[in-house]
């Protein structure tokens, strides 16, 4: 059997249409991310505030998303505060995740306090980013593309910290993922592909490459060419990894873990995240490679009640 999915038309709700399921709503409530303020002090513990609002008032239920944040240790998990909703999975310091938050009025803010760990870092940077629903099934909320993340700056004191300068020019990395649908039962090999506007230099580039959904994936089957793994995925959180990439072509490559569940069609991305702080980068994202998608489904026979088009 011949199967030809586009990727950008399969995130389209109304491409896969069970013959005898319920149809979703037409209308979605749209969530936007925003952070204030723009600039936390650690020696005076600034809070930072994370803004989610939605484009209408949340249903009954409310409306469950997740945060992802690489750098959430960077804030004291214990000053946490909310409003207008409640905390579903808490920030830990066991894992580099962010969090779930059940929105239950129109606007939430969930608010950390920047943590003072005592080590003149200079100049860093932290960002939040809204994840897309899950799951492809009965959505509950769509992503403003426009306010998705928001960036906090932070320095060690109030005292201005100059920028030095950085090179003229940065290998420019970008992220793919091949191939577009992974099948449960077949064990199917997902290709997570890293690549270089030039050749890297002698020590590498260090990127890190979030995926929340990591656990959809058989994490001993990892292997990697072109570089070397610096913070592997673990099965205790839901982060991602870190990669030196020692080569202009680099490939992570993990097996998809047949779960023995029926869970119909999922989703899983791939997100390439930005340099960590603004001191002597060694390299930019590619604003317009930086992220993909797998479209995962338990076997082929998912596709005999559905219609493609």
């Amino acid at each position: 059997m011949t199967l030809n999915i586009v990727l950008k038309e399969a995130f389209k709700a109304n491409n896969f249409k069970p013959n005898n399921s319920k149809n979703s709503p037409i209308f979605l409530p749209e969530v936007s991310l925003s952070t204030t303020p723009k600039l936390l002090i650690e020696s005076e513990g600034t809070v930072g505030n994370v803004n989610l609002s939605l484009s209408e008032a949340p249903p009954v239920g409310g409306v469950t998303v997740t945060v992802t944040a690489p750098e959430i240790l960077e804030f004291d998990l214990e000053s946490l505060a909310v409003t207008g909703g409640e905390i579903v999975v808490p920030p830990v310091a066991s894992d580099l995740f962010g969090f779930t938050i059940n929105i239950t009025e129109q606007d939430a803010t969930v608010s950390l306090a920047v943590a003072d760990d005592g080590e003149v870092e200079g100049l860093e940077e932290v960002t939040f980013t809204l994840e897309e629903p899950l799951g492809l099934f009965e959505p509950t909320f769509e992503v403003n593309p426009e306010a998705n993340r928001g960036t906090f700056l932070i320095r060690d004191t109030p005292k201005v910290i100059p920028i030095q300068d950085s090179p003229d020019s940065l290998p420019e990395v970008s992220l793919s993922t091949s191939p577009k649908l992974l099948i449960e039962s077949e064990g199917t090999v997902a290709n997570v592909n890293l690549s270089l506007s030039e050749a890297p230099p002698v020590e590498g580039v260090t990127v890190t490459v979030t995926a929340p959904e990591i656990l959809e994936f058989d994490l001993e089957s990892l292997a990697v060419t072109g570089g070397e793994i610096v913070v592997p995925p673990v099965a205790s959180d839901l982060f991602g990894f870190t990669i030196n990439i020692t080569e202009q072509d680099a490939t992570v490559s993990l097996a998809v873990a047949d779960d023995g569940q029926v869970e119909g069609l999922e989703a899983v991305i791939f997100t390439l995240e930005e340099p960590l702080g603004f001191f002597e980068p060694t390299f930019e994202v590619n604003p317009e490679a930086n992220r993909g998608i797998f479209v995962i489904v338990d076997s082929l026979e998912i596709f005999d009640d559905y219609t493609l088009f």
